[in-house]
C-alpha cells in the first residue's frame, strides 16, 4: 500500500487520481442523496411554496408535499442523464463521419496494427489533418488518418500506435467518460475537477511511458510530437469520449526529455473549499425535518 502511495510512475499517479475522484465523487453523491431524501429546511421551503402555489388555484392540484426532494433529484438526475447522453450521442455520431472515409490500409500498416497488438482495432481514414484518437466504450478501437500515416515514418508511427495501444488496452475512453461525468455533474466541489485533469494528464504520460518501453527508446515519440508541434495548427474533432496521442502538452516535453512526471498537485485552496462544501452538505443532510418549520 505505501508503496502504490509513493510510486512516482504515471500509471501510479493515474489510479490515484481515479479512485480518489471515485472515492470523493461518491461520498459527495451519497451526502446529496441523504439531503434530497431528509428534505431539511432549504428544500422544505420550497416545497411549502408550491404546495401554497399549487393548492392557492382552488386545491384542484395535489402537490407531494413530502415526496417533492425526491421528485427534483428524479428531475436534476434525468436532466444530467439526457445531457450526457447528448454527449455521448455526438460522439458517435462525428466518428462515424469520419469512418465514411475509412480507406484500405498499406500492407506496412497492417504489419504495424499486428506488431502493436492492434490487428482488428486500427481504422484508416481519408483526411489530410493528422489525426489519431481512441474511441468507442464496450470495444475501443484507433482511428489514424492518411495526414498523419504520411508525415511520420516507420518508426515514428509504430511509437504512437503503441501509445494508442495502450489506451486501448486500458479502456481509457470509458474511464474518461466516467471522470468527465462526475466532474461535471459535481462541478461545485472544485477538487473533483482537479482530480479530473490530474487523471488524464497522467494516463497520456502513462501510455507515452509504455510507448517508450516498448519501443526501447523515446526518440521515435519525441520525434513524432515534435514533428506535430512544427506542422500546422491541429483542429481535433470536438468529441468528449475519445483519447489521443496528438495532446501534445507541455507535460509530455518535460517527461520525455527529463523522464520527470510533472505532476499536478490539487490546489489547497480548492482542497479547503471542497471540504467546507461537502461539510455543508452533511450538516444540512443530518438537521430533522421539523427544522424547516
Amino acid at each position: 500500500m505505501k508503496e502504490w502511495l509513493r510510486c512516482a510512475r504515471p500509471a501510479c499517479a493515474a489510479r490515484r487520481s481515479f479512485y480518489l475522484l471515485v472515492g470523493l465523487s461518491g461520498a459527495s453523491l451519497a451526502a446529496l442523496l441523504t439531503l434530497f431524501i431528509s428534505a431539511p429546511s432549504p428544500l422544505m421551503y420550497v416545497a411549502e411554496l408550491c404546495y401554497w402555489a399549487l393548492t392557492s388555484l382552488g386545491g384542484a392540484i395535489y402537490a407531494w408535499r413530502w415526496g417533492f426532494p425526491a421528485f427534483v433529484l428524479a428531475l436534476i438526475s434525468l436532466a444530467f442523464l439526457i445531457s450526457v447522453l447528448q454527449k455521448v450521442l455526438s460522439t458517435h455520431q462525428r466518428v462515424q463521419q469520419l469512418l465514411q472515409e475509412e480507406c484500405p490500409m498499406p500492407p506496412h500498416l497492417e504489419q504495424l496494427a499486428c506488431e502493436t497488438g492492434l490487428a482488428q482495432r486500427l481504422r484508416l481514414i481519408r483526411s489530410d489533418q493528422p489525426l489519431l484518437f481512441s474511441f468507442g466504450l464496450a470495444l475501443p478501437q484507433v482511428c489514424l488518418s492518411t495526414g498523419l500515416m504520411d508525415r511520420l515514418d516507420s518508426e515514428e508511427l509504430r511509437a504512437v500506435l503503441w501509445h494508442e495501444q495502450y489506451h486501448v488496452q486500458q479502456r481509457d475512453p470509458l474511464r474518461i467518460l466516467l471522470t468527465m461525468t462526475l466532474a461535471r455533474g459535481l462541478f461545485f466541489i472544485p477538487t473533483i475537477g482537479e482530480l479530473r485533469d490530474s487523471y488524464v494528464q497522467a494516463k497520456e504520460l502513462a501510455a507515452d511511458e509504455e510507448a517508450i518501453e516498448r519501443m526501447g527508446d523515446p526518440e521515435p515519440l519525441a520525434r513524432a510530437l515534435l514533428k506535430l508541434l512544427a506542422s500546422d495548427k491541429i483542429e481535433m474533432p470536438a468529441m468528449a469520449v475519445t483519447t489521443g496521442a496528438l495532446n501534445v502538452t507541455q507535460d509530455r516535453i518535460v517527461h520525455l526529455l527529463n523522464h520527470r512526471l510533472a505532476v499536478r498537485t490539487i490546489s489547497p485552496r480548492r482542497a479547503i473549499v471542497s471540504i467546507a462544501i461537502m461539510l455543508v452538505i452533511s450538516l444540512l443532510s443530518l438537521l430533522p425535518v421539523e427544522f424547516a418549520h
